[in-house]
Parts: structure tokens; sequence; C-alpha cells
């Protein structure tokens, strides 16, 4: 009965191992009790054993099932935290390839709208340019027609003072011929 209760009967075979212990408590009646024959007690006592044996095998095998229960529930658990967190990991798998799409993306966007920046600052630069050059070519011209104005009324200056000095002689003549021809 002790080996029984020790492999837990008490808890996991409660009515064989209860049976057990009315047929124990009845071989103690008979062995305490001068009234009744040894042939009793010597008839109880295997099938108390059997009995608080098959308590102890019950119980064993309950244990077992027990066990093999909270080791496929805890299998079950474990298999259910880990699809969970592959579940988990997917999704921040996926929402981190999202996110490094649309940073690809704004990259991109930024990296054109760079591009077209500095292009619109390269076109404005050779407008620049070129402004320059027509001003620069502009000058030059308007530089270049007043050194050739300039040099035209230099070379008319010595043309109109010896027109004038012609003039002034033509007059001195004239004014010489008819001062002779009055007279």
């Amino acid at each position: 009965m002790r080996i029984a209760r020790s492999e837990g009967a008490e808890e996991y075979a409660d009515e064989s191992y209860a049976h057990a212990l009315k047929l124990m408590d009845n071989a103690d009646q008979y062995a305490i009790d001068k009234h009744h024959q040894n042939k009793q007690l010597i008839a109880i006592s295997p099938e108390v054993v059997q009995t608080a044996e098959d308590a102890r095998t019950i119980a064993v095998k309950r244990m077992d099932e027990a066990r093999n229960h909270e080791e496929r529930r805890q299998s079950e658990n474990a298999l259910a935290n880990s699809q969970a967190q592959t579940a988990d990991a997917t999704r921040r798998s996926e929402r981190s390839d999202a996110n490094a799409a649309n940073a690809q993306s704004e990259a991109a966007f930024a990296n054109n709208k760079a591009q077209q920046s500095e292009t619109d600052n390269a076109n404005l630069r050779a407008q620049r340019d070129s402004e320059r050059l027509a001003s620069a070519d502009a000058q030059s011209q308007t530089q270049a027609q007043i050194e050739a104005a300039s040099r035209q009324r230099d070379k008319a200056v010595p043309d109109q003072a010896s027109a004038q000095l012609g003039t002034n002689r033509c007059t001195s003549r004239v004014g010489a011929n008819q001062a002779g021809h009055g007279s």
C-alpha cells in the first residue's frame, strides 16, 4: 500500500486505491478478530496486494498520460508562440521593406529634385553668362563706334580747320577782288 501511495495512487487511482484500503482494513480486522479463521486472512491478503498493485499501475499510467498531455500542451503552446513570433517577424520585415521602399522613393524624388535644381542653376548660369557676353559684345561695339566716331571727328577737325582756312582765304580773295574792282 505504501508503494501504491508513493506512486500517486491516492490522486491518480483513487477508486482502486480506496478499494485496496477497504480490503486492507478487512484484512487487519481478520488479523485482530479472533472469531475469523486464518483462511479468510490468507484468502484476502493476495487480493489486497493485487488491488494495491492495480492502483499503483493505474496511477503510473495516468501520471504518464497527464505528463504526456502536459508535454503536448507545452509543445502546442511553444509551436503557437513560435508561429506568432514568426508572423510578427514577417510583419516587421514587411513593414521594414515597405519603409525601405518609401525611403528609396523619397530619396529618388529628392535626387530628381536636386538634379532638376542643378539643371535649373546651370541654365541660369548659362543664361547669365550669355547675357554678360552679349553685354560685353554690345559694350565692345559701342566702344568701337565711339572710337570710330572719335577718329572721324579727330580727322574732321583738321579738315574743318583746313576748310575754314580755305573759306577764309576765298572770302579774303573775293573781298580783295571786290575791292580791286570797285576802285
